[in-house]
């Protein structure tokens, strides 16, 4: 990593991310929205847990990412976010609202 380069490490992982998927990943295009918004010019470390069904155990993502714009629409709107990128998990039985109000607050 450089001068201007800068980690995001997610270390909560949940039983959720087992049923429902990684949320820090259906994430990641909000926070490169904040990172573009933040003026954040360098690259950024993302680091958190998700499951890997064929090995059946969680697993650490490690990637380099840069700003985007794509979700900035939602930085400001967060209701419009929540519908959006959880639309598939809210219907499903085991996510339910509850699981997904657990997850808004761990995140």
């Amino acid at each position: 990593m450089g001068e201007n380069d800068y980690l995001w490490l997610g270390g909560s992982s949940s039983p959720l991310i087992k049923e429902c998927g990684s949320f820090y990943f259906k994430l990641r295009k909000l926070r490169q929205a904040l990172y573009k918004e933040m003026e954040i010019t360098g690259d950024v470390r993302e680091i958190f847990p998700q499951w890997k069904r064929k090995l059946n155990e969680v697993s650490w993502e490690d990637s380099i990412v840069k700003g985007d714009s794509d979700m900035g629409d939602l930085l400001f709107n967060e209701l419009m976010a929540v519908d959006r990128i959880f639309k598939e998990q809210a219907k499903m039985e085991v996510c339910t609202v509850e699981d997904l109000n657990h997850v808004f607050c761990m995140y």
